[in-house]
């Protein structure tokens, strides 16, 4: 058994996510499908753009993996700036305070 989708469907548009700056475009993968407690998630941030500084509550416990395709940015995790390139990833824990900015270009 499997599935496919696009990645041109279920566009959602935030403005200032989590108080950060900007519009981001997420793109949420298998919301249906998926029986695991996972998600799967595609975050497009512009040059200049912000996903604000939060934290995941205890009832909601999650990981997360930030891998940049393009571009440069900056991730703040627990009061640590942390930079990020192309073909680069951070798994950020269950317990952090983070953040991330798209520091350009595309």
């Amino acid at each position: 058994m499997y599935w496919k989708q696009s990645d041109s469907t279920d566009i959602h548009r935030i403005e200032a996510m989590h108080g950060g700056q900007g519009t981001v475009m997420s793109r949420h993968f298998f919301e249906d499908e998926i029986r695991l407690p996972i998600r799967f998630m595609v975050w497009e941030l512009p040059p200049g753009a912000t996903w604000g500084i939060h934290s995941h509550p205890d009832d909601d416990p999650q990981e997360e993996i930030l891998y940049c395709l393009s571009g440069l940015g900056v991730a703040s995790v627990d009061d640590e700036e942390v930079p990020i390139g192309p073909g680069e990833a951070l798994l950020l824990g269950q317990a952090s305070t983070h953040g991330f900015r798209n520091d350009g270009p595309m």
